[in-house]
């Protein structure tokens, strides 16, 4: 894109002096995310610099200001999306404004460009171009301790874990992602214990735990995904091991307030990830030699967590094996 934008500065060159003189100005209502990563981080970023920003996500606002003369008569001042028009909106009255709000539609489909135009009583015009942002991916921080109830019949393995939504350089602070359940697999055994025939199956649907939960996106363009497997002692002890199963889990923009039936205000496919789950005997180290006993672990996002019933402990950086 740096060789579209060049090109674009270098066409001025061959617009009237009398044109070059007027500019818009833009400056975005947020800074993009990866401003408020580096202050977290303690770095010196510049506000100002941020805001001049020609990248917009889903759901910004940018102020658009025309500067310089000659303006002619204010009052007829006319500004219109001369590129991109199903991408972003202006306010339905912007004739005389000096100063006009550019939103990006929360309900796109892809990324594109968009250019906005004002011309002047005299005919003159003057054009901004941006460049449209959708979300691409996630990334995922290392798993930190999810405070949770404890009950000493269930065993609990938990985690939150951070998400980032991708790209950083803008902010996705004004939509939201929600995750939907698109299927449980199981891997071993094959086939899956039967409970019909008495057989304990540890694999269960994605339901609650934040499936189908409309996600507020923070500044950063973070929020936190509790990844969470529950079951009682006696069930994981009297099934037969090991077991292993996944979640299907996609990940959407939604412009809703979420819910099962909400399917209808899911705009874009972010990304689909497994969330996968194991139960097994592992040996660990015990009074009078090696023990054999329940290892429950998860993988999610390139992650994973484990959490034994022998020291009951969580290690929130397992390798998966």
């Amino acid at each position: 894109m740096g060789h579209w934008f060049g090109a674009f500065a270098q066409a001025g060159e061959d617009v009237p002096d009398e044109v070059q003189a007027l500019e818009i100005k833009s400056e975005t209502t947020l800074c993009s995310a990866d401003f408020y990563i580096a202050k977290e981080q303690g770095k010196d970023v510049d506000e100002k610099t941020d805001k001049e920003r020609k990248k917009l996500g889903m759901g910004e606002d940018v102020l658009l200001t025309l500067t310089g003369k000659p303006k002619g008569d204010v009052s007829q001042l006319q500004w219109k999306i001369t590129k991109g028009e199903a991408l972003a909106s202006l306010p339905k009255k912007t004739e005389g404004k000096a100063k006009v709000v550019l939103t990006v539609n929360k309900r796109i489909q892809k990324k594109g460009e968009v250019e906005v135009t004002v011309t002047t009583s005299e005919g003159l015009e003057k054009t901004i171009a941006f460049e449209i942002l959708v979300p691409t991916k996630l990334t995922a921080a290392v798993p930190v301790k999810s405070s949770l109830p404890s009950d000493p019949n269930i065993v609990v393995v938990a985690a939150d874990v951070k998400l980032t939504v991708e790209p950083t350089e803008v902010s996705f602070k004004n939509i939201k992602l929600i995750e939907r359940d698109e299927g449980l697999t199981y891997v071993m055994p094959d086939p899956p214990p039967d409970p019909q025939k008495g057989e304990i199956k540890l694999g269960v649907p994605h339901t609650g735990h934040g499936c189908n939960d409309a996600r507020i996106i923070e500044l950063n363009n973070s929020f936190i995904d509790q990844v969470i497997y529950a079951a009682y002692y006696n069930a994981v002890w009297g099934a037969r091991l090991p077991q292993e199963w996944l979640w299907t889990c996609g990940w959407k923009v939604h412009d809703g307030n979420g819910g099962e039936e909400s399917t209808g205000d899911d705009i874009l496919q972010v990304e689909t990830v497994e969330q996968r789950f194991k139960a097994e005997y592992m040996k660990f180290d015990g009074m009078d030699g090696k023990v054999e006993e329940v290892q429950i672990s998860i993988r999610k996002f390139g992650r994973a967590i484990s959490y034994d019933l022998y020291n009951h402990q969580m290690n929130y950086e397992y390798v998966w094996k």
